[in-house]
């Protein structure tokens, strides 16, 4: 038995070595797995927020555009500062989701005077 340990203790201590590096990798891999999992776990979370938020934001957006409108409609004119701003607020609504339902609306503030009537 000394002869076989002295004829082949590099080769044993070799494959220990090679046995607990491989469950050493085993739980560094189940580690990673289980981080991965939670990374993909709050971007889905981070992207179901950001569409709440786009949601609001259109929302919040759209009820400005609809007050700036019917302030002007009401008025029956609408300077330039004021198309100006509307056109910002209406950019913003169309590039958060806005269907066309203020294009109209929108064609008819345009359509009025730049100065009221006297």
């Amino acid at each position: 038995m000394t002869e076989f340990i002295q004829e082949f203790w590099l080769q044993a201590i070799f494959t220990g070595i090679l046995c607990l590096m491989g469950i050493m990798v085993r739980i560094l891999l189940r580690e990673l797995k289980k981080s991965l999992k939670e990374l993909i776990d709050d971007v889905k979370y981070l992207k179901d927020k950001s569409k709440k938020s786009e949601k609001t934001n259109r929302i919040i957006i759209e009820d400005r555009l609809m007050q700036k409108i019917e302030h002007h409609l009401a008025m029956e004119y609408c300077d330039v500062k004021s198309r100006e701003m509307l056109s910002k607020l209406y950019e913003e609504y169309r590039a958060n989701g806005g269907n066309g339902g203020m294009k109209d609306l929108m064609k008819r503030v345009f359509d009025l005077p730049l100065k009221p009537h006297k």
